[in-house]
């Protein structure tokens, strides 16, 4: 049985979501366990919106959304990663570059996206941006100490703009009524 704060946090969480993603017209909310609810989007194409412009942190809580492929149950959803833009800072100027940024991203986890550092061969800013996907199970490393050969090592320290470590989930799967198209998402 929940407690009744339990259950006014789920529902202000689920309310706070629909807010964030702009009300959008033809979502059902429905708890599917602990902290799980499920987001069901008559719009498909919303739906891949919102899962793209994560991760959401509702009220101190990650949201981690994932898709929900067909045949496979809302228990077997793998929570364990989550994709996470991070910036690099204190990359010596000489090594600023999509290949370092690249490197690094493959030491965190798995590399989805890398924000070229340089536009027109012109440096556009002081640290590295990565799309990572990484295992959440695990503590968010800080950073590394960087090898230099004439001078001390330097450290070279990430920032994600994420400050929660709660974890839900989100899927998509297609549903065909005899009418209409329901897409679902869990979370």
């Amino acid at each position: 049985m929940c407690r009744k704060d339990e259950l006014e946090s789920r529902s202000a969480t689920s309310g706070t979501n629909m807010r964030i993603w702009g009300n959008p017209p033809g979502v059902a909310v429905t708890e599917i366990g602990l902290k799980k609810l499920l987001f069901s989007f008559k719009d498909r194409k919303k739906g891949l919106q919102i899962l793209q412009n994560g991760p959401w942190n509702v009220r101190g809580n990650l949201i981690n959304l994932r898709l929900w492929t067909e045949g496979e149950s809302v228990f077997e959803v793998n929570h364990d990663f989550m994709e996470f833009w991070v910036q690099v800072h204190g990359i010596p100027v000489d090594y600023m570059s999509k290949e370092t940024a690249i490197h690094i991203g493959n030491m965190l986890g798995v590399v989805a996206e890398v924000e070229n550092p340089k536009v027109d061969g012109v440096l556009r800013r002081s640290f590295l941006r990565i799309i990572v996907s990484i295992n959440i199970q695990k503590a968010l490393p800080t950073g590394f100490w960087l090898a230099k050969e004439k001078s001390s090592n330097l450290w070279v320290y990430f920032y994600q703009s994420v400050t929660a470590t709660t974890v839900a989930s989100l899927d998509m799967r297609r549903k065909t009524a005899k009418i209409k198209q329901q897409w679902r998402f869990g979370i």
